[in-house]
């Protein structure tokens, strides 16, 4: 079924989703992406990419106008737990629900986010993360935790 859309209208999403019990492999989300990619057709939404690692799944999507963006989380958390699960092996799969992370992508930024989201194993285990992307717990380093000697001049005689 094609995807139906209003000319000049996308609405592009980033979703994280985190695990809650299970774990993701790199063969579990290979064959995720393409599941969620027909399922999500059914719902009229466009997937333009889906990347994970074991314990979160990224999806990048263009919804139609009158879709709320939590709508799809709900739509396609449970038919996917039920695909890793009972297809793919997964023991005792679930996603926190509680936990989703959605935010807006520009147009200009899509092909940028779809291949990091095809990246997100090399990433992770370089490092190399995008923290607006990620919404990790641990989140970008911090700053503001330095010592005395990394404080400049002015900020160490004004805090005296």
């Amino acid at each position: 079924m094609p995807v139906r859309r209003n000319p000049g209208i996308e609405i592009l999403l980033h979703f994280r989703w985190k695990v809650a019990v299970g774990k993701l492999t790199p063969a579990s989300i290979a064959k995720l992406g393409p599941y969620i990619t027909r399922y999500a057709e059914t719902l009229n939404v466009r997937v333009h990419a889906v990347g994970g690692v074991a314990d979160h799944l990224h999806l990048l999507a263009d919804l139609p106008p009158d879709m709320p963006a939590d709508r799809l989380s709900r739509e396609l958390h449970a038919p996917t737990a039920r695909y890793l699960r009972d297809v793919q092996s997964v023991k005792d799969f679930g996603w926190n629900s509680d936990s989703v992370d959605i935010r807006s992508v520009s147009p200009t930024e899509r092909e940028t986010v779809a291949v990091y989201l095809a990246e997100q194993e090399a990433r992770h285990a370089d490092g190399d993360l995008n923290f607006l992307l990620e919404q990790n717990d641990d989140g970008p380093p911090d700053k503001a935790a330095v010592s005395d000697e990394e404080l400049p001049d002015w900020l160490t005689s004004a805090l005296q």
